[in-house]
């Protein structure tokens, strides 16, 4: 009998939410399979290979070791989803650092928001969740590329980790190579070619990402972010800063102050009912059409509020009164004298007078 080997012994599924920017730095090497799907803003990763770019509503997939530097900038805020595969000592992925066009967009974003819904709640829940983990990355790949064999140069990363430990001094590149035992021309080649920046714009993202972080906590002059960082000058900061992030260190600070109130990240127990129903009528290709009364429309928003809802939902009535539900949706009169406004029967002549008026 054939064994199944699954890509993954763990599956860790995280929701993480940034104001205004984020960074993030594996040049060391990533240590897991994984998927990660943008919600809000975009991103640029610089790799061995370049850059590559992904904006919201897209899917990529990273493999385990690779080495990269990852630069978020919110719209206002960064959000997104991303799918741990633990392979605990298996061998390396097969595939290579990708884009999934195929499956990015609304619909994948469903997908995700369930995922993550399910693996917080019970064993049954959690086993759906990976099931559901399984099917994407068979989806996926199609479109996954193989992988080139990595070569890691050790004068690199004994280079990013002089960088990591010292980078609020302020110490010459030739220091840095010497540390290496390479040339300093040798040294700015060897990031080019693997980073694509330089040393001292590697140094230069530590610092950002710092000044980021204290400007977040609150609390800190410019004298203080300027000693935490190495930056020699409130001027260079400025232009560094700027740089990265897009805004000024003044202007992210009063964002981040100001903060910014958006609804639920992920399905809350109340709205799973309704992404169920979303992801129901699409598999099945059909629409839906509401009609209510005590209601108020209610019904209507939270079917709305599910990204996606807008390929199924045709519209809907708020009859609030006895004589627009007979106008609109009831008929005669005698069945609401018959069996009340809030009978199973007035409420099912209702549904089908919606369905007969907006055609689901």
């Amino acid at each position: 009998m054939p064994n199944i080997d699954l890509p993954a012994k763990t599956i860790k599924i995280q929701y993480s939410r940034y104001r205004s920017s984020h960074f993030y730095d594996a040049s060391s090497g990533k240590q897991n399979d994984g998927f990660g799907f943008l919600v809000q803003g975009r991103v640029t990763f610089r790799t061995p290979k370049g850059s590559m770019e992904f904006e919201a509503g897209d899917l990529f997939y990273i493999p385990d070791g690779f080495r990269y530097q990852s630069f978020w900038q919110g719209a206002p805020d960064v959000e997104f989803y991303a799918i741990q595969l633990g392979n605990s000592g298996k061998s390396p992925s097969r595939f290579g650092f990708s884009a999934i066009p195929s499956l990015s967009g609304e619909d994948t974003l469903n997908r995700m928001r369930q995922i993550y819904a399910l693996s917080r709640g019970s064993e049954t829940e959690k086993m759906r969740s990976a099931a559901m983990v399984m099917e994407l990355y068979a989806e996926a790949m199609k479109e996954l590329t193989p992988r080139e064999a990595p070569v890691i140069n050790p004068a690199l990363l004994a280079a990013i980790d002089y960088i990591k430990n010292n980078y609020s001094r302020d110490f010459a590149m030739q220091e840095l190579a010497d540390h290496c035992h390479l040339s300093e021309s040798r040294l700015y080649h060897l990031f080019r070619e693997e980073l694509d920046t330089s040393p001292v714009g590697y140094r230069n993202d530590l610092r950002v990402e710092r000044a980021a972080y204290l400007l977040r906590r609150g609390g800190y002059t410019t004298e203080d972010i300027l000693g935490e960082t190495g930056f020699h000058s409130s001027t260079y900061f400025r232009e560094i800063f700027r740089g990265k992030t897009g805004m000024t260190p003044r202007n992210y600070a009063r964002i981040v102050q100001e903060g910014y109130h958006s609804p639920a990240p992920h399905p809350t127990e109340e709205a799973r009912e309704e992404l169920a129903l979303v992801q129901l009528l699409t598999q099945k290709g059909l629409t839906v059409a509401t009609a209510e009364s005590c209601t108020g429309g209610l019904i209507a928003k939270r079917i709305t509020d599910v990204p996606g809802a807008s390929r199924l939902f045709v519209g809907g009535g708020v009859t609030y009164t006895n004589e627009m539900k007979m106008k609109l949706l009831v008929g005669p009169e005698e069945l609401i004298k018959t069996h009340t406004e809030v009978s199973r029967e007035v409420a099912a002549a209702m549904a089908g007078g919606a369905r007969l008026h907006f055609g689901t």
